[in-house]
């Protein structure tokens, strides 16, 4: 690709772009599939500690799996 006056190259002097390879194909579907299992189960061990030991400790009604995937978020958000 040609610099122009809008872009230029940060990579060294005869250093060329790396093919896509078969490894980084497999490094991408396992990140995804790793993010979208623990944002599947990750909400569903906080519903299971919420209504196992919530309403029986302190008298709190039981939630259902979107309130504690809303839980979750909210958690991660505070405690990043």
């Amino acid at each position: 690709m040609k610099n122009s006056m809008y872009t230029f190259n940060i990579k060294k002097p005869g250093e060329e772009e790396q093919p896509w390879t078969d490894q980084d194909s497999k490094m991408v579907a396992l990140t995804t599939l790793g993010f979208l299992g623990g944002l599947m189960v990750a909400p569903f061990l906080v519903w299971a500690a919420w209504n196992v030991s919530m309403p029986a400790i302190f008298g709190l009604p039981v939630i259902g799996y979107f309130q504690s995937l809303g839980l979750y978020l909210v958690a991660k958000l505070l405690l990043k």
